[in-house]
């Protein structure tokens, strides 16, 4: 009974982490593994089967629905254009006050020709774009009002952090699982020239057999390479696409890795691969 209590502890204790945490745990344990034999009564090949299956399974987007990537990509560069924007206004502010420090203009006065300026360069951006100009030129009540409001205004470049703080959390376990995959199957990949027959033999480890085993499907990195690529040629921050950028390179290496640990293209599909590449 107390065993079954032990038991029960530590597989509350495994819930109670977050996948980013059990990923660097099974890491642990797998490196361990690798290093020392005598782990071998304790980690059996069924467990090292379980654990490298836990990492192939984030080897995925966190979602595969269409429409919900694209709501998410238009909802992300809506919040950089207003956090943009925002920021624009407050290097107005304080260009306001530095003209007014150093001209000892009333700053009522900046304010109304550098918006006036910023208005008319919208007004032309807008018109360039064959969109509708609504942009009041004037004062009076409506600019009393803008006033008010401004006030009161959204902090929208707070919201872009959180935003892009929300973006990095949900492909962080992503980014941890492709870099443990592209060390898992580097140490597989032949070295030598093929052609002339004279590939340098690797000393088999005591997880190779299992990694061959579990990543020698090359179809969930395909379709990641492909859905990457596909990302890029839409419109995103440029914080953002970097770091597609970054996911894809790593996708590309793992795919790399393991067409050559296990040698399943064609001559034709190799062609095709590295045209691409």
């Amino acid at each position: 009974q107390q065993q079954q209590q032990q038991q029960q502890s530590t597989q509350k204790a495994g819930m109670a982490l977050s996948d980013l945490a059990r990923l660097h745990l099974v890491g642990v344990l797998l490196a361990a593994k690798n290093q020392l034999p005598l782990l071998d009564d304790i980690i059996s090949k069924s467990s090292v089967i379980a654990l490298l299956e836990f990492i192939k399974s984030f080897l995925r987007l966190p979602s595969n629905d269409t429409s919900l990537m694209e709501a998410q990509r238009n909802s992300t560069w809506e919040n950089f254009q207003n956090a943009e924007k925002q920021q624009q206004d407050s290097s107005l502010e304080r260009v306001v006050v530095r003209e007014q420090n150093i001209k000892e203009e009333p700053a009522r006065a900046i304010a109304r020709r550098l918006k006036q300026q910023q208005q008319k360069e919208q007004a032309m951006a807008a018109a360039a774009a064959g969109e509708s100009n609504d942009i009041a030129m004037g004062g009076g009540e409506k600019s009393a009002k803008k006033g008010k409001i401004s006030a009161i205004r959204t902090d929208f470049v707070q919201e872009w952090q959180g935003h892009l703080e929300k973006w990095r959390q949900a492909h962080v376990t992503l980014e941890l699982a492709l870099e443990m995959t592209a060390n898992l199957t580097s140490r597989l990949v032949p070295l030598g020239n093929p052609e002339e027959d004279e590939m340098m033999q690797i000393e088999e480890g005591p997880l190779d057999a299992d990694i061959r085993q579990v990543f020698s499907n090359i179809l969930p990195l395909q379709q990641l390479l492909n859905q990457f690529t596909f990302e890029l040629g839409s419109q995103w921050p440029p914080i953002i696409k970097q770091h597609l950028s970054d996911l894809q390179a790593k996708v590309a290496a793992c795919l790399a890795h393991v067409i050559a640990m296990t040698g399943v293209l064609s001559a034709v599909e190799e062609d095709h691969w590295f045209g691409l590449w």
